[in-house]
């Protein structure tokens, strides 16, 4: 996991966790903490003592999952899991993955679904690709029986086999790629995705929303962020998964938004 600055839904998505029966399961846990001030270090060492932390300052979430992950695969588990802390699982999450997995090719990835904890649809897990020329424009939902592209990366369960074939996250990335190239490289490797039938955990979907009187440098600074779209991030993964049109979603990524400065509205919602 990683975390900054939020103790609260932290502390709950680690409760859901650790309610978890772990009779047939042997399950440690590693935290980055991107720098938090929110006394989220005080609160793991108090209420969690059994959650390995440290504290990487700055880190975004590709870049905190790299170091946990880094750090967890020296002990050589059998499957690692990514989970985002703003989510709540339920109480029987891992068996869920793990029954899904039992049940498919030994070499997979597993996703859980989340679902929105007020309308109990969908809202991460696996990807589909939609249709169309672009290579990199995905939906959570299908009517066509094609298999998933890729995943979010909220709930994911990836066994040693699959680690030791892909190994870990691109550490191009800062924050909001990673997940999404990780899930495309799997699938240009031949290792398929499957997604749990129900959710595994809810969660509110998280949406940057920037609109009325905002500056041009404001604006500016949020779409090039490292949890907007950093340019030299956004040029890799259009080259690496875009096909041959990669420079067309790589310009009109940044022409979109600039259109929605010019009306005074910014969104900044993902992939």
């Amino acid at each position: 996991m990683t975390v900054y600055n939020r103790a609260a839904l932290t502390r709950s998505c680690l409760s859901s966790l650790n309610s978890l029966d772990k009779s047939k399961f042997k399950v440690d846990i590693y935290v980055v903490d991107g720098g938090s001030t929110d006394g989220t270090q005080e609160m793991l060492k108090m209420d969690f003592p059994n959650v390995q932390s440290s504290v990487v300052k700055g880190a975004f979430w590709n870049q905190g999952m790299l170091h946990a992950w880094r750090w967890a695969s020296k002990e050589e588990y059998d499957f690692y899991v990514w989970l985002n802390d703003d989510v709540v699982l339920s109480e029987n999450w891992l068996y869920q993955l793990m029954e899904l997995y039992k049940s498919v090719e030994l070499k997979s990835i597993v996703v859980g679904k989340i679902a929105d904890l007020t309308t109990g649809i969908k809202i991460y897990g696996a990807l589909f690709r939609k249709r169309g020329l672009s290579q990199i424009n995905f939906t959570a939902f299908s009517n066509s029986k094609v298999s998933f592209a890729t995943f979010n990366g909220n709930c994911v369960l990836i066994p040693n086999c699959v680690f030791r074939e892909l190994r870990f996250l691109d550490s191009a990335f800062s924050h909001s790629f990673g997940d999404i190239d990780y899930g495309l490289r799997a699938t240009k490797s031949g290792i398929p995705i499957w997604e749990t039938d129900s959710a595994v955990g809810t969660t509110t979907k998280s949406e940057n929303i920037y609109a009325g009187n905002i500056s041009a440098v404001t604006s500016i600074y949020e779409i090039f962020s490292p949890k907007g779209i950093p340019p030299v991030e956004w040029y890799k993964f259009c080259k690496s998964h875009g096909g041959y049109i990669w420079p067309i979603n790589f310009v009109f990524r940044y022409l979109k938004f600039f259109i929605m400065y010019l009306k005074g509205r910014i969104i900044l919602n993902g992939t």
